[in-house]
């Protein structure tokens, strides 16, 4: 029966690799993205398997990042951006994950150690490195964004690098807390005080980015 389930699984690679091309996952190992994946149903009213069945028929349309990916960044990014130009991601352990995907993809089941960020927090070059937020094990962050406020947060805590930290030397008491680079006019200012801001966002941002030193002439 082992034998027969690696016979399967290198079928199923080597089809993979010539119907797809060799991806960086299949090159490491991981498990293709195939369009007959054991107990794919054909369409899902749940629009979040939805777009793991589309990943699985269309994975031209998403980027494979599970070898390159860093702590919370999503294992699959789709190409194509929605009416908010952002991109849809999926995550494989997430609790949203449909259970034959989490069958095909990691048989071994969810692995939630990377939930809650860990003791991991962005450094100055904008990729995950040390502790330097504190211990962080009451942070969290969702998988995905109920509001397009929340998602404003949740691309902040992704790409932080992206967006100014003005906590420590806000102009007036009025001033955003953070707020994109950009010089478009179009940049989104974010508020840790307003009512729309999701409750997990203050723990999150005070275990993983603490503020940044007051300049010098400020007292």
């Amino acid at each position: 029966q082992q034998y027969g389930q690696q016979q399967q699984y290198g079928q199923q690679q080597q089809y993979g690799q010539q119907q797809y091309g060799q991806s960086a996952s299949v090159a490491a190992g991981l498990p293709p993205l195939i369009p007959d994946v054991p107990g794919m149903p054909e369409y899902a009213e749940d629009a979040t398997e939805q777009r793991w069945i589309d990943l699985f028929t269309n994975p031209g349309s998403y980027f494979d990042n599970r070898t390159t990916k860093k702590d919370r960044q999503p294992d699959f990014n789709s190409k194509a951006r929605d009416s908010e130009n952002k991109r849809q991601g999926l995550w494989i352990d997430s609790k949203y994950t449909p259970d034959w995907v989490i069958n095909y993809l990691r048989p071994g089941g969810r692995q939630y150690n990377n939930r809650s960020g860990g003791n991991s927090s962005y450094g100055s070059a904008g990729g995950y490195s040390g502790s330097q937020g504190g211990g962080g094990e009451d942070a969290y962050m969702p998988e995905q964004a109920s509001s397009a406020r929340e998602a404003d947060w949740m691309d902040l805590c992704m790409n932080y690098r992206n967006w100014w930290d003005n906590r420590a030397n806000k102009m007036s008491p009025k001033s955003p807390d953070f707020k994109q680079k950009g010089r478009t006019g179009e940049e989104v200012a974010l508020w840790l005080s307003n009512r729309d801001t999701p409750e997990w966002v203050g723990p999150y941002i005070t275990a993983k980015f603490p503020p940044p030193p007051a300049p010098r002439n400020q007292y």
